[in-house]
């Protein structure tokens, strides 16, 4: 009669350990769907923050390229009144 009561309690307490398992599987599989989608929406992220920055990088070589294209002209146009003064001189 001990024995078949241990057995029962036992048994009981199996059944109880496997709804918990259940219910613990559960919400790890709640984790994970959260965990994807916080891992989808970082990746978002970082693509943006890439684009941003390359767009960025693209400005600065436009204007990098402006600056440098001004040199060259008043480079160009100095050296040549430069000529131009001597050519007069002469």
């Amino acid at each position: 009669m001990l024995y078949e009561s241990y057995l029962i309690q036992l048994k009981r307490l199996i059944e109880w350990k496997i709804i918990e398992i259940n219910q613990i599987e559960e919400k790890l599989n709640e984790k994970r769907k959260e965990f994807v989608e916080a891992s989808k929406d970082r990746k978002v992220m970082d693509r943006l923050k890439e684009k941003k920055y390359f767009e960025y990088m693209k400005d600065i070589d436009k204007k990098l390229q402006s600056i440098l294209d001004e040199i060259a002209i008043v480079k160009f146009y100095k050296e040549n009144c430069k000529n131009n003064i001597e050519k007069m001189a002469k």
